[in-house]
C-alpha cells in the first residue's frame, strides 16, 4: 500500500486507518539470505499528517523461518514488533537546521507501506534463535574430537577429572617449594 503525500495533506490531522495482510516473502527472502521462510505479514495501524510531518504508526505480527544459530536447524519464531515513524520532506528537513535522527526523509512524494514494514522485519531478526531442544540445554553437536558442551558441563568435567586440569608445569612447583640451603 502506498499513499502521495498530496492524497494524506487531503485528510491532514485525521487518521487514515488499515488492516492488511501482506505477501513480502520473496522480497525478505530476496534481501537477505538468513530467511528461510516468512508467513503472510499481519499489518494494523494507521497513518496522519500535519503540517509538516506525516506520522506512520502499525503492529506487524509474522512467522519467520531461521535458521538455528547452534546447529542451522530451521526454527519459526513468531515475531510482533510496533513501529512509530515520522516522515518529512527533504524541504522541511533542511529548513529544520538540525540533524533529527528520529525522521526519515522523503526521497519521493511517496510513503511506502511494504517498503517500512520490510525494512522493519529486516531490522528485526533475531541475532540469536535456537530450537526448543536447544533452549532447554539439549541438542549439542559433537564430533570426533570435540563436543559443545555449556559452561557448567565444561566446569562440572574440569572438576571431576584433576589430572587434565594439570599444568603440564606443576611438576616444577615441587622444585621451587624445597628451600635448599
Amino acid at each position: 500500500m502506498k499513499w502521495s503525500l498530496s492524497e494524506l495533506k487531503k485528510h491532514r490531522g485525521q487518521p487514515i486507518a488499515f488492516d492488511l495482510i501482506l505477501d513480502l516473502k520473496s522480497e525478505i527472502m530476496a534481501r537477505s539470505g538468513e530467511v528461510l521462510d516468512l508467513t503472510s505479514v499481519a499489518v494494523q495501524g494507521s497513518i496522519e499528517s500535519d503540517a509538516f510531518n506525516y506520522l506512520l504508526n502499525y503492529q506487524v505480527s509474522y512467522q519467520i523461518t531461521l535458521a538455528s544459530s547452534r546447529s542451522l536447524t530451521p526454527v519459526v519464531s513468531n515475531e510482533h514488533i510496533e513501529v512509530a515513524e515520522i516522515f518529512v520532506t527533504k524541504d522541511v528537513f533542511d529548513s529544520l537546521n538540525q540533524e533529527d535522527e528520529m525522521v526519515l526523509v522523503l526521497e519521493k512524494d511517496l510513503i511506502d507501506l511494504d517498503e517500512s514494514v520490510s525494512d522493519n522485519i529486516l531490522l528485526n531478526i533475531p541475532s540469536k534463535i535456537l530450537t526448543p531442544d536447544e533452549e532447554k540445554g539439549e541438542g549439542f553437536i559433537s564430533g570426533e574430537s570435540w563436543e559443545v558442551l555449556t559452561e557448567l558441563d565444561y566446569q562440572q568435567k574440569q572438576q571431576s577429572n584433576p589430572k587434565k586440569n594439570a599444568s603440564p608445569f606443576s611438576n616444577l612447583d615441587k622444585i621451587f617449594s624445597e628451600n635448599p640451603k
